[in-house]
């Protein structure tokens, strides 16, 4: 069985008070992560939110580049309309991005 897999651009801030979506970051999607960028701790941070917030296991989400910079690539198991549904009540849910 072949799975939809889309490619999502987000910009990390890690080392925040709380994991939250901050809103956009041009065409990425802008998040806090409180794990610090020591030793792959935030990327693992960011991975288990955005499954979080996505409905995904963990392990289906890969970061596909940018391992060590703020804005990463990762490849998400989900349709594009499926993930802009998600990405659309996300934004609407997260008060920092309607600010």
């Amino acid at each position: 069985m072949t799975r939809d897999v889309c490619v999502l651009r987000v910009h990390v801030q890690p080392g925040a008070g709380r994991d939250a979506i901050v809103g956009r970051h041009g065409n990425a999607l802008k998040l806090k992560i409180r794990a610090r960028p020591e030793g792959g701790a935030a990327n693992a941070g960011l991975l288990v939110f955005l499954a979080q917030c996505l409905g995904v296991r963990r392990g289906d989400l890969h970061i596909l580049s940018g391992h060590k910079s703020r804005s990463k690539r990762v490849s998400v198991p989900l349709p594009s309309s499926v993930l802009s549904v998600h990405l659309d009540r996300l934004l609407a849910e997260s008060p920092q991005a309607s600010a």
